[in-house]
């Protein structure tokens, strides 16, 4: 039986029905090894991190996840944010450290990075050995 913890602010959040403006819903994707292991959804104030824990006996995958506004010297879009983000395996009851990456988007579009092995061509969710996809906007009162 698949178990989702959601680290940080969403259980609050759900329970009270409250949210800033600077709250953000971070929809996201993973496959690993070409299967796809989750499609959760967190709700992350902006500049604390949070984590999004997926498990099943043994296995899992674990992601944290950071949205930060671009600072103004930084000459980025109004809408667009920073989302920093690191994800790990479980195997064998032991987390493996895969990548991180920090990717910039603008709110409401879809970022996403992979990890290929050599002599892949294409990243694709079925070619990479990790291939994530997040979309963050802000929450809505």
């Amino acid at each position: 039986m698949k178990t989702l913890r959601l680290i940080g602010s969403l259980a609050l959040l759900l329970s009270a029905g409250l949210a800033s403006a600077t709250d953000y819903v971070v929809e996201s994707s993973v496959w690993i090894d070409g299967e796809l292991r989750g499609t959760p959804s967190v709700v992350v104030e902006a500049d604390k991190e949070a984590t999004i824990e997926m498990a099943q006996g043994e296995t899992g995958w674990r992601m944290t996840l950071l949205v930060e506004p671009p600072m103004e010297h930084e000459g980025a879009a109004r809408d667009a944010i920073w989302i920093r983000v690191g994800i790990s395996e479980r195997i064998d009851g032991e987390w493996e450290f895969l990548t991180d990456s920090i990717l910039g988007v603008r709110t409401g579009s879809t970022g996403s990075f992979s990890v290929v092995d050599p002599g892949v061509d294409a990243a694709t969710p079925e070619s990479a050995r990790l291939y994530v996809e997040l979309n963050a906007r802000p929450v809505e009162d």
